[in-house]
């Protein structure tokens, strides 16, 4: 006959204090997230309301309430240029640069921190014209680390936004055949021809064949373009 071992003691529960603080410490951290929720609301109406009313908006609210959680990930430097890319040039102008791979940058031109109503009410897509998002850095990366895969074909960047800055990281690294930038949002393609003509000026560009086109979603699905400009 084995002996029946010998029941273990339940352990006490906590004291009433502890319970109590506990509870209090849930209690906090729950009215917190609510009341962030709330300001991030507020904000967005407050951004609504400025539109509506015919008002610029700034960049700094767009940051504010703006699903980006945080700038970037640190994978370029970014350097204020001075230099304009025409006379009556008044945007502001920076050099990214890569900082694992730093012999390759590029000119761009930023929002200046402006978006008017008929930017947000009649505009086909803003999203690519609020920042350079961290997304698309990486992405950017991507193509530099790997700009081999990219020998001697025709690429082309699909909804770029306001810089189409992976693209152009092809365009500056690898040896394609030609570049074509395309997006959806008729000020981004403006403002992504202005940086491709201040690139070519600098000499930045390893390809010649580089272009940009405004293209709507719709239009890309039924008359996809082919690289040589030419419609299917």
């Amino acid at each position: 006959m084995t002996e029946a071992p010998s029941s273990l003691p339940l352990p006490s529960p906590p004291p009433e204090a502890d319970r109590c603080q506990a509870g209090r410490e849930e209690g906090d951290a729950e009215k917190a997230w609510k009341t962030s929720k709330q300001a991030i609301a507020k904000a967005r109406w407050k951004l609504l309301r400025q539109v509506l009313k015919q008002k610029h908006v700034k960049g700094m609210h767009l940051q504010q309430v703006s699903v980006r959680r945080f700038a970037s990930f640190n994978l370029f430097s970014v350097r204020e240029d001075s230099r304009k890319a025409t006379e009556g040039d008044h945007e502001t102008w920076v050099q990214y640069k890569s900082i694992f791979y730093p012999q390759y940058s590029i000119y761009l031109r930023c929002n200046s921190g402006l978006l008017n109503v008929e930017d947000v009410l009649t505009s086909f897509d803003n999203t690519g014209n609020v920042c350079i998002w961290p997304s698309e850095e990486v992405l950017a990366y991507y193509c530099l680390k790997h700009h081999e895969m990219f020998r001697g074909l025709a690429v082309c960047e699909l909804g770029g936004g306001m810089t189409c800055l992976a693209g152009l990281m092809v365009a500056i690294s690898a040896d394609v055949k030609e570049v074509l930038l395309t997006d959806g949002n008729e000020k981004a393609i403006k403002n992504v021809n202005d940086i491709v003509r201040r690139n070519q000026k600098a000499g930045m560009f390893r390809v010649q064949a580089i272009s940009s086109r405004f293209k709507t979603l719709v239009e890309l699905f039924y008359s996809f373009p082919d690289l040589d400009g030419k419609e299917k």
